[in-house]
């Protein structure tokens, strides 16, 4: 329990963290601009886990049966199909995002809520393939090396995106090294899981 806590604090540390730098460097439109794409791109991940749910119970048994090969079947397979649903959701949000936002708050969307959306959308679609993979980590029950690199790299964002934004860098760089360490994250949970089963 106390390593899935480090990986869901690193998670939420990493999120709010960079609201804060947003506030602390830009004007308020910025931190608006994210708040705004961060509510809108959660409710159509909401809608990505909460079918995750429903395949936690066969990977946790499959696992405790000892069938690694149909538990990695299963989980590779869900990770395609979350991925396909999600880029069936993400495109046309993504091309769309100025419509979208218009219909949703009216006149008064942020100036570069559209942007901010778009950038969110993109770290989201790399996200898609996680959720499987973690439920196999979390099967196996010895998560502890798991949590602190993928928190450690979550973590990371923060420093990063302190030094772009004193260096003068643009409020949406943030984003930029989100995805990132994003790509790395995924890369480090398949490299994880082949030692861990």
């Amino acid at each position: 329990i106390l390593w899935s806590v480090w990986g869901n604090l690193a998670s939420a540390l990493s999120n709010y963290g960079g609201n804060i730098l947003i506030n602390l460097y830009f004007l308020p439109v910025f931190n608006a601009s994210r708040v705004v794409s961060t509510q809108l791109s959660g409710v159509i991940n909401s809608g990505i886990n909460s079918m995750q749910l429903s395949l936690t119970p066969t990977i946790v048994r499959l696992y405790a049966k000892g069938e690694i090969n149909k538990m990695l079947n299963v989980s590779y397979r869900a990770s395609r199909i979350y991925l396909n649903l999600c880029a069936l959701i993400v495109i046309p949000f993504y091309y769309y995002s100025e419509n979208i936002m218009n219909l949703w708050l009216s006149n008064t969307t942020p100036e570069y809520s559209s942007q901010f959306f778009r950038l969110a959308l993109l770290i989201l679609l790399v996200d898609s393939v996680s959720p499987p993979l973690m439920i196999c980590a979390q099967a196996t029950g010895n998560i502890k090396k798991y949590q602190v690199i993928i928190g450690g790299l979550l973590l990371f964002v923060i420093p990063v995106t302190w030094g772009l934004y004193s260096l003068g860098s643009e409020a949406k760089n943030i984003y930029v090294v989100i995805f990132i360490f994003s790509i790395l994250c995924l890369i480090s949970r398949l490299l994880l899981l082949r030692d861990m089963v």
